[in-house]
């Protein structure tokens, strides 16, 4: 009877403890992008909120992955060299801050798992029923705004944050439609979610995720030729979709400017702005090769290396970019490695993650994230940054052995 109930105890402070991570994580999502600034106390925030998170899942000992912990501390460590020779100490220190949390939130997801191979699922649904709830009254509620041709910014200062939140929500429906019971039910969703994806206009995310996707399209497609009552759904929804979504005139302008991004004389000045933003990156790297100008520091130091002053990034749009120039090809190395490390890692337990439908949607989702990072900024909002490591903690978590963790 005692052990029961410890178990029962047990297993009560991991969902409440997950439901409160969860929900917190709902209200960097919900308000961060509009309503806090790029500022040290955000940065505090998300430190908090890992902080908490660990003492509400501590069981006397916490759970790391051997290899990737190494990596992870090893990129910390740079970070810090990184900041103690900063051009600008004051950001640094933010940034410094921000990659911990990234640390202690991934941990957190990690050891949520670990203790409760299930928790996952619960996580999955949960996330999407929020997610889904939130673009449903974004949609309503901007809808003036995207019938004129306006793009679908939803709780997110930007669109292009936008379409990397709903990359977390579209892999699963589009996975239980082709495996569940509930085929209407998931299929409406589904085409629900993409229509919003494709009205967000985020060229670089309809990229990410379609590569994203492309393993799962192999896969499905003798199982959606074979079965014709989904083969009948995708065709009569996307029948009606397509020309729904294309009524918007700056669509089609929008699909059309795609091709132009690869010439510098029709390219968009989004387009420049990034090309402008790779080559201050690399030219920072140059002069700074061994620190970089310290974490968080590029857009104070880009400015030095503006061709065009009317071209002013904060951020690279390509992540591991950003890290070069930041903190020199040592940073660049290790945080490099630790997604080698990690890819390789979950590649080789595929088995699994076919198994499972919330694991495989959870890879989808992470894959286009990655992707989508080589273009953009996601991973420098708290909100879409600290929900990519807090998911892929929970899916090494998931896919881990004992004898593939370090209990200290």
């Amino acid at each position: 009877m005692g052990i029961s109930v410890y178990i029962e105890k047990e297993f009560m402070i991991e969902r409440i403890s997950g439901f409160l991570i969860f929900l917190t994580l709902a209200i960097l999502i919900a308000f961060q992008a509009k309503y806090f600034d790029f500022a040290i106390p955000t940065a505090i925030l998300g430190l908090f909120v890992s902080a908490v998170g660990l003492f509400l899942t501590r069981k006397g000992t916490l759970v790391f992955p051997k290899k990737i912990t190494l990596l992870f501390v090893l990129f910390l460590l740079s970070v810090f060299i990184s900041a103690i020779f900063s051009k600008v100490p004051e950001e640094s220190f933010q940034s410094l801050i921000f990659y911990s949390s990234s640390f202690f939130i991934f941990l957190i997801g990690f050891n949520l798992a670990s203790s409760d191979k299930k928790f996952i699922n619960l996580w999955q649904y949960s996330l999407f029923a929020f997610g889904t709830a939130i673009v449903l009254y974004s949609i309503i509620s901007e809808y003036p705004q995207i019938s004129s041709g306006k793009q679908f910014v939803g709780p997110f200062y930007w669109y292009n944050q936008m379409a990397g939140f709903l990359m977390y929500l579209i892999p699963l429906p589009l996975i239980l439609f082709l495996v569940g019971k509930k085929k209407l039910l998931w299929g409406s969703l589904s085409l629900f979610l993409l229509g919003s994806f494709v009205l967000t206009y985020s060229r670089a995310s309809w990229f990410s995720l379609i590569l994203a996707l492309t393993p799962l399209i192999f896969l499905a497609r003798k199982a959606v030729t074979q079965n014709k009552k989904i083969l009948a759904i995708f065709v009569i929804s996307f029948a009606i979709l397509i020309p729904l979504i294309f009524s918007f005139g700056f669509l089609g302008s929008r699909v059309k400017s795609i091709v132009s991004e690869l010439r510098g004389e029709t390219r968009t000045p989004s387009g420049n702005l990034r090309i402008a933003s790779f080559r201050s990156a690399i030219e920072i790297f140059k002069d700074n090769p061994a620190f970089g100008v310290g974490p968080g520091v590029f857009g104070e130091a880009g400015r030095a290396y503006q061709k065009l002053p009317w071209l002013y990034a904060k951020y690279t749009h390509n992540h591991f970019l950003q890290i070069l120039s930041e903190t020199g090809l040592i940073g660049l190395i290790l945080f490099a490695s630790l997604f080698v490390s990690t890819f390789s890692f979950i590649f080789k337990k595929r088995n699994a993650l076919s198994k499972n439908e919330f694991l495989g949607a959870l890879v989808i989702s992470l894959i286009a994230s990655f992707i989508h990072n080589l273009f953009d900024v996601d991973w420098n909002w708290p909100a879409l940054s600290l929900l990519f490591w807090f998911s892929l903690g929970l899916l090494l978590g998931s896919i881990s052995e004992k004898s593939e963790t370090w209990e200290p």
